[in-house]
């Protein structure tokens, strides 16, 4: 029972943990996505349109790049995973730039993002939504918290059960006292 109670302990502190972890990091990365499209699509705008494509590489990053072409064309993205990002586009560039965003169909889940700049000039902004990842030494801290736990649980009932073993070995080794002499 103790076991199956510290199993369910462990399980519901990793889950909230996890659940913590994930808020948190998607937080900060749409927090940093909003902030650096922001600022990327700036820079490209205020360029000269023959400078731009030098800009392209240092201005993408692992899960998102930028084309100077009006893009594919698609439906809506419906995907959970991309609404955060779909939203954070949306709040970071709907309102200076014409904005409208699809789903590309693919094997892996993508969005693309087509505005158009002060100049006239589209641009597209592929993005791969992902999850964040967690750490790679946190399922093996809890796996190690989980062990600690179950020993300090068993050497506890070791302890409360140790004198209840001694009194009842006590109590077989007693012998009857009906042959004593003298009764």
């Amino acid at each position: 029972m103790i076991f199956f109670a510290l199993l369910l302990a462990n399980a519901l502190t990793f889950s909230l943990l996890f659940y913590e972890r994930m808020s948190s990091a998607r937080s900060v990365m749409l927090g940093n996505l909003q902030y650096d499209v922001a600022t990327s699509v700036a820079i490209l705008d205020r360029l000269p349109a023959a400078e731009r494509p030098k800009w392209l590489a240092r201005l993408a990053r692992g899960n998102y790049r930028y084309r100077l072409a009006a893009g594919e064309s698609g439906a809506w993205p419906t995907s959970w995973r991309s609404r955060d990002a779909v939203r954070s586009l949306q709040e970071t560039l709907g309102g200076r730039y014409p904005l409208s965003i699809i789903a590309v169909p693919g094997p892996r889940e993508h969005i693309q993002a087509h505005i158009t700049l002060h100049d006239g000039a589209p641009l597209s902004i592929d993005l791969w939504p992902r999850l964040p990842v967690i750490a790679r030494w946190l399922p093996a801290v809890l796996l190690i918290q989980f062990l600690l736990l179950l020993f300090c649980a068993w050497y506890a009932v070791r302890q409360v059960v140790r004198p209840m073993t001694r009194f009842t070995r006590a109590i077989d080794a007693l012998e009857p006292t009906a042959n004593v002499p003298g009764t």
